[in-house]
C-alpha cells in the first residue's frame, strides 16, 4: 500500500519517527494503522464536528496504546490543532483542544486507556494522570474524583517540582468553583509563591516560562471569582483586567472569553446594565470567531439576568430556555441548575409561584448532587422566597437563616452580601422583583 503525503502530515510523520525494526512481526500492524491515520491526506471538512476533526490522531492513540510506546503517545497528545483556520491562526495542543472544545469525556476516555496501556511498564503517567484529573474537572458531578487524582499528584511529586506546582494550583481552582473556598484559596496561594519565584528569579526560565504564565492567569482567575462571590467587585474587577492584559500579551484570545463574561456579570450586580451587555456581547463575539460552540450557552444566560433585571421578562425568558437546551445538548448539570433557577426567579417575576418553586427544587436537588456548595446556598435562599409568597413565613425565615449560615461555612458572608441578600428578600416579596443577585 503507498501513502500520497501532504505536507503536513509529512511533518507528524517524519517527527514520530517510530523504529520498524524494534516492533515485533504480530505488533506491526498496529504501526500500519498508525501509519495510515498520520499520512491520510484527506482533511476534514471544515464543517465536520470537533471530535471528527482529530479522530484520525485519536485513531493513531490508539495504536500506540497497543504498542506501549509512550513517548510518541506524549508527541501525538502535543500536536497543534488550529481552532479556526480560515480566521484566526490560533492552535492548541490536542488535549487542550479537547477541552477547550467541551470534549473532556473524550479526553477522559483517552487518558485512561494510556494510563491502562503504560501502568506495567517503566515510564512516568504522572503527566497522564493530570489529564485525566483535568478532563474530570470539566464534567459535571466529578469533582470529588478529579480533586483526588490531584491530591494523589502532590503526593507523589516532590513539592516544588513543575507537576506538583501544577497540580497544586488545579487543585485551588477546581476547589474555588466547587464552593470550597478556604482550602481552594490556600491551594492556589501556595502554587503562586512557587511560580512567583520561578518567573521572577528565574527569568531564564526556559520552554516552561509560558507555561507557568498560563497557569498564573488561571489562578488569577480563580481567586477573581472568589471576590466575586465574596462580593469585593472593585478587587475582582481590577483582577479580571490583569488576567486580559497576561493573555492578551501572550495571544491566548481562547481564554479572553471567561474574564469578558465575568466583567459583564460584575457590571450587572453592580448595577451598570449597559456596559455588561457590551462585555457579554463582546465575549459572544469572541466566542464565534474562534468557533467555541459552548461559551455562547453560558453567555446568554448571564444576558437573560440583565434582561431580568431591567424587567424585560419575555426576553429574558427566551435566552434563558435557549440557554438550557445548549447545556443539556452539551450534559452539564451545574449549567442545567443554573438556568433551572433563572427559571425559577423568572416565573417568580411572573406571579407563577408554583412553577418557581418546582425549578427552584430542581436546581437544589442537581446543585446538592454534584457538590456545588455556593449554588446550594443560593437555591435555599430562592426556596425562602417562594415559602414567604405562600404566606408560609416561619419557613421562609428559617430557610433564609440557612441560607446565610451556608454561606458563612463557605467563607463568602461579609456585610455586603448579608445587605444584598436582605435586599433580594425585600424586593421579590414586596418591591418590584427586578433585582437579583
Amino acid at each position: 500500500m503507498t501513502f500520497t503525503l501532504s505536507t503536513h502530515s509529512q511533518a507528524i510523520y517524519a517527527k514520530l519517527d517510530i523504529n520498524l525494526q524494534k516492533i515485533p512481526l504480530e505488533k506491526r500492524h498496529h504501526y500500519r494503522a498508525i501509519k495510515y491515520f498520520l499520512t491520510v491526506e484527506d482533511e476534514p471538512l471544515p464543517e465536520a464536528s470537533s471530535l471528527e476533526q482529530v479522530s484520525r490522531y485519536l485513531q493513531s492513540l490508539y495504536h500506540l496504546c497497543q504498542l506501549q510506546a509512550g513517548e510518541y503517545i506524549k508527541f501525538i497528545l502535543s500536536i497543534p490543532i488550529f481552532i479556526n483556520p480560515s480566521r484566526i491562526s490560533l492552535s492548541l495542543p490536542l488535549y487542550e483542544y479537547l477541552l477547550f472544545k467541551g470534549l473532556s469525556r473524550t479526553l477522559l476516555e483517552e487518558s485512561q486507556q494510556i494510563i491502562n496501556s503504560l501502568t506495567d511498564t517503566d515510564r512516568d503517567i504522572t503527566y497522564i494522570i493530570m489529564l485525566k484529573a483535568r478532563a474530570l474537572s470539566d464534567i459535571s458531578g466529578a469533582t470529588q474524583d478529579a480533586c483526588l487524582l490531584f491530591k494523589e499528584i502532590c503526593s507523589k511529586t516532590q513539592e516544588g517540582s513543575d507537576i506538583h506546582t501544577e497540580a497544586t494550583a488545579r487543585l485551588g481552582i477546581r476547589q474555588v468553583s466547587s464552593g470550597i473556598y478556604q482550602e481552594g484559596i490556600l491551594n492556589l496561594k501556595k502554587s503562586l509563591t512557587v511560580i512567583d519565584y520561578l518567573l521572577e528569579d528565574h527569568p531564564e526560565f526556559g520552554d516552561n516560562k509560558l507555561r507557568f504564565y498560563e497557569i498564573k492567569s488561571d489562578i488569577l482567575e480563580s481567586f477573581a471569582f472568589y471576590k466575586m462571590n465574596s462580593s469585593n467587585f472593585t478587587q475582582a474587577i481590577d483582577l479580571y483586567v490583569k488576567i486580559i492584559e497576561i493573555r492578551d500579551k501572550y495571544g491566548w484570545l481562547h481564554k479572553l472569553i471567561g474574564p469578558l463574561v465575568h466583567q459583564g456579570i460584575l457590571m450587572r450586580r453592580m448595577g451598570n446594565y449597559n456596559q455588561a451587555m457590551i462585555y457579554l456581547n463582546e465575549a459572544k463575539a469572541r466566542a464565534v470567531e474562534i468557533s467555541n460552540e459552548n461559551n455562547p450557552t453560558w453567555i446568554d444566560h448571564h444576558l437573560a439576568y440583565v434582561h431580568l433585571n431591567q424587567g424585560k421578562i419575555s426576553e429574558a425568558e427566551k435566552l434563558c430556555k435557549s440557554s438550557l437546551e445548549g447545556y443539556k445538548r452539551i450534559e452539564s448539570l451545574g449549567g442545567i441548575s443554573d438556568c433551572y433557577e433563572q427559571l425559577g426567579l423568572i416565573n417568580l417575576a411572573k406571579r407563577e409561584i408554583k412553577d418557581a418553586e418546582k425549578y427552584f427544587e430542581m436546581s437544589l436537588n442537581i446543585r446538592k448532587s454534584i457538590g456545588n456548595l455556593h449554588g446550594s446556598a443560593s437555591s435555599v435562599l430562592d426556596l425562602a422566597l417562594v415559602y414567604w409568597h405562600n404566606k408560609r413565613y416561619l419557613k421562609s425565615i428559617r430557610l433564609l437563616l440557612l441560607g446565610f449560615s451556608l454561606y458563612y461555612k463557605i467563607g463568602v458572608l461579609n456585610h455586603v452580601r448579608f445587605a444584598r441578600m436582605l435586599k433580594l428578600a425585600y424586593v421579590w416579596t414586596l418591591g418590584d422583583r427586578k433585582w437579583t443577585m
